[in-house]
């Protein structure tokens, strides 16, 4: 276990040079995007609250569902599985 820890934290299992295999082309694909979000801070919150708010949307529509016609809890201990493991990261 330490020399897993001591290997882990030392770094020695880190690559140095750059592998020639490996080539993430998905972020390849939306640089233009990160970039601009990059530049435009104001956008950048914009779109993030967007999201979250339709997020919470799909959420409190799932609840609602789940209080008119279900039948299981495992849609409330998702839910609560999700939002404890946002609230801790």
């Amino acid at each position: 276990m330490c020399v897993l820890t001591f290997a882990a934290l030392g770094g020695a299992f880190l690559v140095a040079d750059d592998i020639p295999c490996i080539k993430d082309k998905l972020f390849d694909a939306t640089e233009g995007i990160n970039n601009y979000f990059k530049e435009h801070q104001a956008a950048k919150f914009t779109f993030m609250i967007i999201c979250g708010l339709m997020m919470d949307t799909m959420v409190i529509a799932q609840f609602y569902r789940f209080a008119m016609w279900g039948t299981s809890f495992r849609l409330l201990i998702c839910l609560a599985i999700f939002y404890g493991l946002r609230f801790l990261c």
